[in-house]
């Protein structure tokens, strides 16, 4: 094989893979499975193979700015997202831009695909704040808002997870068992998603005819360091429950919790969003959005955007609720 000649189709052939595997080991690494990665890898260093296809309106290149593939709730969308778009949309290639849930660095990947005039952009913002969102809202090209956005955007093309019913569910299966005082570790006030969870947490004590004074929200970052500092500096008497904003926020809340001698429900009621592993095994309740779901409106929207279908299309995704016995308070 001729080292000056050689394409991304040659060294799939020669590894057995796809050519949608070799595109993501150049763009996305850690999207691919380590075995099949290093052989690939070892294929492209044999042959110094440089990825160097010039990037033009032609090249029919879709954008992704995404800050942490670490996440498991990120990459329950992205992965199967991926797999989807290389059978749908086999003429266009994804290129990646890792935020590091650095807004300036997410400004940064914005500008690129500007420079290279992507087709679109997708992006799942960072969790701390926006830049110049007047630039975002006037990007001649189409964006994609995935998961969340900020009160300063307006997004014509979305696939959002309907927090806001998500945390009147939430809420309302621990009023139903009698609980009278909730604290929600929540993210940045100026997080649609933020916004939306406390808003339906209203909704559902205002129903319940509740003192909201008796209800608490402590924002922050969906970190767990948020969750875990929340707990150590709440006075937990004032309180029956916790829902803990998502998975990362709720593993620092569990491990504050248990550095306290609070049991889970014997002392405290505890729901989380999201569905991770751990939470089954520990018979925590969950309110959670299915990856995969999201992932194919995504592309549906990304279809239409690419058919010339440029209207507001803006999709919001029922959680999945899974009651486990952790929000029934067990001590009184």
């Amino acid at each position: 094989m001729s080292k000056s000649k050689v394409t991304i189709k040659q060294i799939a052939e020669e590894s057995g893979l796809s050519t949608a595997t070799v595109s993501r080991v150049l763009h996305a690494p850690d999207l691919v499975k380590e075995e099949s990665r290093q052989k690939i890898q070892n294929i492209i260093n044999k042959h110094k193979y440089a990825y160097s296809a010039p990037i033009d309106k032609k090249s029919r290149y879709i954008g992704i700015i995404f800050p942490d593939m670490s996440n498991a709730f990120y990459a329950g969308i992205l992965t199967p997202f991926v797999e989807a778009f290389h059978q749908n949309f086999p003429e266009h290639e994804l290129i990646y831009y890792y935020s590091c849930d650095i807004p300036e660095k997410e400004f940064e990947g914005l500008n690129f695909f500007q420079r290279q005039q992507c087709e679109a952009i997708i992006i799942i913002p960072t969790t701390k704040y926006i830049v110049s969102p007047d630039v975002w809202n006037k990007s001649d090209i189409p964006i994609i808002w995935l998961e969340r956005t900020w009160d300063a955007i307006k997004p014509l093309y979305a696939v959002f997870s309907n927090k806001e019913l998500a945390a009147y569910e939430a809420v309302s299966s621990l009023l139903r068992n009698n609980i009278k005082s909730i604290l929600m570790i929540n993210g940045s006030k100026h997080l649609y998603t933020a916004q939306a969870r406390e808003k339906g947490m209203v909704k559902a004590i205002t129903e319940h005819n509740l003192n909201p004074e008796n209800q608490y929200i402590e924002y922050g970052e969906f970190t767990w360091a948020h969750g875990y500092a929340t707990i150590k500096n709440f006075n937990l008497s004032k309180i029956d429950a916790i829902i803990a904003g998502n998975h990362s926020t709720a593993q620092g809340a569990l491990q504050g919790l248990m550095e306290k001698n609070i049991s889970i429900p014997n002392d405290i009621a505890f729901i989380s969003f999201d569905e991770i592993e751990s939470f089954s095994s520990s018979n925590i309740s969950t309110v959670s959005f299915s990856g995969k779901e999201m992932s194919m409106e995504l592309v549906n929207v990304l279809e239409k955007i690419l058919n010339g279908n440029l209207g507001t299309h803006i999709y919001y995704m029922n959680a999945n609720k899974v009651l486990r016995g952790s929000e029934i308070r067990s001590t009184r």
